[in-house]
Parts: structure tokens; sequence; C-alpha cells
């Protein structure tokens, strides 16, 4: 089953230290099965074998004295699978009904 993680921002690279490019990213334990990454309306896949650009260790920020990995790939968003929204639904909807009037 392929699961969907929402993201809240798209990376630039110069961020980790990679010139260049736009990156998500995820955190190493989702991994075992693979994702929808979705940022908004745009979407993109990542199986759970693919490798990541880089990896990065974080100590977590809640005290809790565990370290968390964070996996960054490529943003790629695959235009053909981008999700609509329910502005877009809606208007879809009401085109379809004004050509079967």
């Amino acid at each position: 089953m392929t699961r969907v993680y929402k993201i809240k921002a798209i990376i630039d690279g110069y961020h980790i230290g990679i010139s260049g490019g736009d990156f998500v990213a995820v955190p190493k334990e989702r991994l075992t099965e693979d994702l929808i990454v979705r940022y908004g309306e745009e979407e993109m896949e990542i199986k759970k074998d693919t490798r990541p650009i880089t990896e990065k260790t974080f100590a977590d920020k809640f005290g809790r004295d565990k370290l968390y990995t964070l996996c960054y790939f490529t943003w790629k968003p695959d235009k053909s699978k981008t999700s609509w929204s329910m502005d877009g639904r809606i208007k879809l909807l009401e085109a379809w009904k004004a050509i079967k009037k």
C-alpha cells in the first residue's frame, strides 16, 4: 500500500549543502513502504528502495534524547498525477453542468 506524506516546504539545495535544485525531506522511518509525497497540489512518488541524495541526523527538538534522520530527495512532481483541489473540482463540475444544458 502506498501512503501519502504531506510536506510543509520545499527545501533549497543550499540549505543541505547541495548547489541548486529543490528537495523534499522525508523521515527515514517513513521509508518502509512506497510514498506519495504531496506539496500543495503537486505530488511525486518515492519507492521504498529509492536512495536519497543525502541524509542528515538531528537531535530531537523536544528533548527526548533521541536522534532522527531525514532523507532528502530531489523534488520532481509528476504533473500527470497532480491532485485536484476542491476549487478545481467545483469548476470542473460547473463546466460539465454548462455542457449538459
